[in-house]
């Protein structure tokens, strides 16, 4: 049998154009600031969430605590305490409460807003094209997350 001067590498590249790093889920004008909801990728479900700052973000769907759906939860804010018995309310439009117990994450980190640092949902790209949003399958690493490339939007 004759050996291709190529190596395979067409069906390989074919494979690879099949097998989408992204996937497009909704037009950026259909979602209000202080929007979510759930777009399939694959097999898992996400939350597309929309910011009060008008800015898209993406994290899984299933609370650590006991697998709520986050989607059903409300996007808002939190209190938040610089020194005893003082409470300031912030994050605006950035904190996903969990409709069961009322666990609360913060969109852009996956981070949870108290307790253990290391409790978090996972986070996904996001990037607007051409007036579309699209989200990226693969999760973001807690590291990219946490030394600032959170899955903030990004114009590609």
């Amino acid at each position: 049998m004759p050996v291709r001067a190529d190596g395979g590498r067409r069906v390989r590249d074919r494979k690879r154009q099949r097998m989408s790093t992204r996937t497009t889920v909704c037009r950026v004008d259909e979602m209000a600031c202080g929007d979510v909801r759930r777009v399939r990728l694959g097999s898992r479900d996400v939350v597309l969430c929309r910011a009060a700052s008008g800015d898209f973000y993406a994290v899984g769907d299933r609370c650590p605590h006991q697998g709520a759906s986050l989607c059903s939860g409300s996007l808002g804010g939190t209190t938040f305490s610089s020194q005893p018995g003082e409470y300031q309310w912030g994050s605006q439009g950035e904190i996903l409460r969990c409709p069961w117990h009322g666990w609360e994450f913060d969109i852009k980190s996956g981070g949870s807003v108290w307790g253990d640092p290391r409790i978090r949902v996972a986070t996904y790209p996001v990037y607007i094209e051409q007036g579309f949003v699209a989200v990226g399958h693969r999760p973001q690493r807690w590291r990219e997350v946490s030394e600032g490339s959170s899955p903030e939007s990004t114009s590609e």
